[in-house]
Formats: structure tokens, sequence, C-alpha cells
């Protein structure tokens, strides 16, 4: 399968350039709860609001160091960190499938590269990459991915376990995904007992080591913050509301395959169907290969690594929380490309198969980034357009202030505080109202067609009581945000 080096490094190529093309960091600029976080990290604030994330925001503040309010540097790098944990997880991918799954060497490289040129670009956690804030999930999975390769390689140096362990007390203090860690270790560690019974007694002990660092953390954060979960984390299991769990739980298990999709009686049948093709492929498989534990593995790993949002869910008609998929895609990417390994079909089918799955990612990553670029140049014209205004006018009443596009999130916070970083505003007597959502009907226009191409959505939010001057956003044919 995929014998030809020559094959699989020119698809690995082939994805890094894709990757620099469709993300382009030189188009985007801050949005939303940027405004509020990235000043806050400027001025060495490492425990914000309810978050308990302190390495993210010790980075934030290094790259305000760096680049100062210049939002590309930002952007490079969360392409930094996606890259860096593609290498990570192209590592992670050759040692399961050598050790775990049956696979010789040679093998297990080339499944390695092709699994990680599909997770380059996988399409479907853009929040990562493209906003921000949104790379503590990558930044997280980095830590991960380390953590999980030195404990499985444990035995090979006496210090691989407390590198291990340091990683994932790091990753802890990144991003609350990881969390599932130790769930994933004690499925690591059953493999390893039940590929050699004599190391039980030691696979144990490591084991003990990590659980302990996780309660260790669970206690340190219960004395920063008071709790060891907070409400915003817990809402629906606070309530035992299974109805909302259980959509929510299959809508991040759809949204980890399918693109977000207008119609939800259309998005339940495509994720019926692949739902039942994957199970009965599942079958297949174990009836071939029964002893197989990287699939068991792969499949249990997948499941549990949704779990730490099961409260907070997924939206199946944009892009918003994909964020959330980011970590759960190491292990989708990890699965289907084992799947295209074992599966018994004619090379070439197989080879096109994956080449239409990664022109798919492509197009829907391209899709994700161009919306962020075009968020991007309604945040920016907006807070330019603001400031210009409320240099000769005292007190200004704003209307139709872009709440999101097309679910990527723009000014649903963050406006007045973006006003005072950026460039010093007195948003004293600044008066918001009338929000509005923007849903793009025709993804190939311009930045400067909005009025034509585009519905709106304004909120029910009351004008204000308030004498003021009225600048409100019109989204013209010609002109963007003009004053009036």
């Amino acid at each position: 399968m995929f014998a030809s080096k020559t094959t699989v490094y020119t698809l690995l190529v082939l994805s890094c350039f894709f990757t620099l093309y469709l993300y382009q960091p030189f188009g985007l600029y801050f949005l939303n709860d940027d405004f509020i976080h990235i000043p806050l990290s400027e001025k060495g604030i490492y425990f914000q609001t309810h978050l308990v994330r302190p390495v993210h925001e010790f980075l934030l503040h290094l790259e305000f160091l760096l680049f100062g309010k210049n939002p590309t540097g930002y952007h490079f790098t969360a392409l930094l960190i996606h890259l860096s944990c593609t290498f990570l997880f192209y590592k992670l991918s050759k040692l399961l499938l050598f050790r775990y799954g049956g696979f010789e060497k040679v093998q297990a490289k080339t499944g390695a590269v092709l699994v990680a040129s599909l997770f380059l670009i996988y399409a479907f956690h853009s929040e990562a990459i493209l906003w921000i804030l949104g790379k503590a999930a990558s930044l997280c999975v980095a830590f991960f991915l380390t953590s999980i390769i030195y404990f499985i390689k444990k035995n090979e140096h006496k210090y691989n376990l407390v590198i291990s362990i340091l990683c994932f007390q790091v990753g802890l203090f990144t991003y609350e995904s990881i969390w599932i860690s130790p769930l994933i270790i004690l499925l690591i560690t059953l493999m390893e007992i039940r590929i050699n019974k004599d190391n039980k007694r030691k696979e144990i002990i490591a084991l003990l080591f990590y659980w302990s660092s996780f309660v260790l953390f669970l206690g340190i954060r219960y004395f920063i913050v008071g709790r060891m979960m907070d409400s915003y984390e817990t809402h629906y299991l606070s309530e035992f509301n299974f109805r909302e769990l259980f959509l929510n739980y299959n809508r991040l298990i759809a949204r980890s395959f399918l693109p977000p999709m207008d119609s939800t009686q259309l998005f339940v049948l495509y994720y019926s169907i692949i739902i039942i093709v994957v199970a009965i492929m599942a079958i297949v498989l174990m009836r071939r290969f029964k002893q197989n534990l990287l699939f068991i593995f792969l499949s249990f790993c997948f499941l549990i690594s949704l779990m730490p949002y099961i409260s907070l869910g997924i939206d199946t008609h944009d892009t918003e929380s994909e964020r959330f998929l980011y970590l759960p895609s190491v292990f989708w990417c990890l699965t289907v490309g084992y799947l295209f390994l074992k599966g018994n079909v004619n090379n070439t089918l197989k080879l096109s198969c994956f080449i239409l799955l990664m022109l798919f990612h492509c197009y829907y990553t391209y899709s994700n980034s161009y919306d962020y670029r075009m968020a991007s140049e309604i945040s920016k014209s907006s807070l330019v357009d603001v400031n210009n205004y409320s240099k000769v006018n005292s007190a200004v009443c704003v209307k139709n202030i872009s709440k999101q596009f097309n679910g990527v999130k723009i000014f649903e916070m963050g406006f007045k505080e973006g006003l005072h970083w950026i460039y010093q505003t007195d948003t004293s007597k600044l008066v918001l109202s009338n929000f509005i959502e923007i849903f793009p009907i025709n993804k190939s226009i311009s930045f400067f067609e909005l009025s034509q191409k585009f519905r709106f959505v304004p909120t029910k939010d009351p004008l204000p009581e308030v004498k003021c001057t009225e600048l409100e956003f019109v989204y013209n044919y010609k002109l963007f945000g003009e004053s009036k």
C-alpha cells in the first residue's frame, strides 16, 4: 500500500504548500476576545477570568513583546505551532503503527507520513489555527503528543517518564482538552501489559505516577480558583440534562468528519450514512484482524477525546467551536489512515480515495480561511471607522456592529476593549446597539460586494435612551463601513 516513497513524499510536500496557501496568516487580524485577553497578558496577568491557562497567556505576553499590536506575528506563531503538532503527530503515528499495528518500520513510516499529511490540512479544527486565542488548543496538543510519545518510550530511558509527566503538567496549565490524557495512558498501559505481562508491575507503577500528577493538578487548580471545574465547562452536566449531552456528543462526532450545513435534516442524513459505513468497515476489519489492538485503541481514544466538550457541544451550521476538534482530529486522522492501510482494496483505488479525501479537506480549509480573512477585514475596518468618528464627536452610538461572520466571532465581545487597546480611544461615551450576524450566500464574493450577497440577522437589542451621534455601519456594494 503506497509503497512508492516518491508518491508519499510528493503528497507531503504538496500538503505543506497547501498549508501555507490555505491558511494565509498574513491576511488575518484580531477577533472577538483577542482584544480582552491579549492586553491582560501584556500586563502579566496569567490567571484570567475563570480560566487556568497561564502557559498560553505567558506565550501571548512573549508575542506582544515580539510583535506588539501587529496581528501577523501572532497568526504566524499559530501556524508554526500547528506545523509542530503535525511533526509530533507523525512521530506518534509511526510509533503506534509499528508497536501496536503490526506494521514493519518502513510501512509504519509510510503510513505516518500519509496521516500526518491529512492532519496538516484537516479542515474542521479551524479555530485552533486561524483565531489567535484558539491556538491554546493546538499548543496544548503539542504537549499532549510529546507526553504520550515519551510515555510509550518510558522503558528506553530512565528520564522518559519524567519528561512525559512534565509535558502533561505543562499541558494541563495550557488548555482543558488534555484532561483526557490519563485515560489514554490507561489504555496504553493495558496494551503494554497485554503485549508483555512480565512488565505488569512496572507499567502499573508508571500509570500511578501519571495519575498522581493529575490529582496534584486538580488540587492546585482548586487552590487557585476555588473549584476543580468551572460552570462554563459543566453546564449540562451539573443539570443532568442527558438529552442535551447526548445530542452534543453526536454533534461533536459528526462534525469531526462533516462540514457545517444550513440544513439540519441533510446533516443528520449524511451523519447516519457515514456512521453505517464506518460501522460496517469496523466489523469487517475486526473479523479479519481479531487481535487488532490498535484499531480498538484508536476507536476508544477518539470517543474519549470528545468528552471534555460534551457539555459545550459544537455548531452544525457554521465553524464556531471547531477548536474543540483539534485533539480529537489526532485520533480521527490516524483511524482513517489506518483503515486505508488495512483495507483489502486495490492500491490504485486506495490512492484515488485518499487524494479525494485530501482535496475535500483542502477545499473546506480554504473556505474556513476565507471566512476568517473576511471577518478580519470587518474587524479592522470597523475599529478604524469608529475611532475616526469618535475623534470629532463627543458621544457616538454605533449601530449594526458585526457580531460574527458565518460563525467566525468578530465582536461578540471586545469591541470597546479593542478600540481602547489599538487606538487608546476614550470609550466612556461610546454606546453600542444593534449587533448583526452576517452569513454569506455566495462565498466567491469579494470584500466589497457585501450588500448584494449577504443576509443580515439583526439582534433584538433595544435602542439606548442616550442622546448621541449615530454611526451606522452600512454594507454597501462599493463601500464598507461608510459613516452617516
